[in-house]
């Protein structure tokens, strides 16, 4: 098949010998070459992601290296690769500061998947920092892709920036837990959900997903390296949508909310 897919939730290595997979040693991926091959071979025409590196809280200085890591890759990949930036709720001024460089001198268009969970707690997507943050990416009309367990957080995020698109990454494989997860994104305009992680193995789950909040609410997405990307491939095909939904999902929704061409 020819349909045009984008892969919204990777994560490029920091350098070549640094991609992390489960089992570090049995994969064959390696080298940049390597991670561009696999995506490429399950049927991926882009990706778009952030490099996730160390989050110590007291410097960005581990921040502002893997989102120059992001840059090289993009470099070395051309057109396949879209970069994105990643950032550290907690430090809300160079965060910021980050943000703005990226947007203007760079033309990044995504934030994250942002980890706070790497950092050792949620709370901070309501914190200060994070506020400025979001303040800053609704006036640049960046959309902010997240991976959060705390789903009572989501509520003031989303009212709280209503003008701001949040991607809430990975539907979970436990039925209660994505059933919490799709009532928000049902419930608000501003939320949309990544199909990456766990979750989209189960069978049905996506087509009772768009059936409840929309076939503009969901982005395919895969978390590579950390799951390969033939699989949920081969699991948004097999679900019952329809050629425009399919569509939608592996690469409209996510250009809309670039802007992408």
């Amino acid at each position: 098949m020819n349909e045009e897919i984008i892969d919204s939730h990777i994560h490029p290595p920091l350098a070549d010998g640094t991609i992390s997979t489960w089992f570090p040693g049995r994969a064959s991926v390696v080298s940049g070459e390597d991670f561009v091959a696999h995506l490429k071979q399950a049927g991926v025409k882009r990706a778009c992601g952030a490099c996730i590196g160390p989050m110590p809280g007291d410097s960005f200085a581990p921040i502002a290296e893997a989102n120059r890591s992001a840059l090289t890759f993009r470099d070395r990949f051309g057109d396949f690769y879209i970069p994105a930036v990643q950032l550290d709720l907690r430090l809300g001024q160079e965060s910021c500061g980050e943000l703005d460089h990226y947007y203007h001198n760079e033309g990044v268009r995504w934030i994250g998947e942002l980890v706070l969970y790497q950092a050792g707690g949620e709370d901070d997507y309501t914190s200060k920092g994070a506020f400025e943050v979001y303040a800053l990416a609704q006036q640049l009309g960046m959309p902010v892709n997240f991976h959060c367990n705390k789903l009572h957080l989501i509520p003031q995020m989303c009212e709280g920036f209503d003008r701001l698109n949040f991607v809430l990454a990975h539907p979970k494989s436990d039925k209660a837990q994505f059933l919490q997860r799709l009532e928000l994104v049902r419930k608000y305009p501003n939320l949309y959900m990544d199909l990456s992680g766990s979750g989209l193995q189960r069978y049905g789950l996506l087509r009772h997903a768009i059936d409840t909040a929309g076939e503009h609410k969901f982005l395919f997405g895969s978390d590579f390296p950390i799951c390969g990307a033939a699989g949920f491939v081969a699991d948004v095909r097999s679900e019952q949508l329809t050629p425009r939904q399919q569509e939608l999902v592996f690469a409209g929704n996510f250009k809309r909310l670039t802007g992408l061409r």
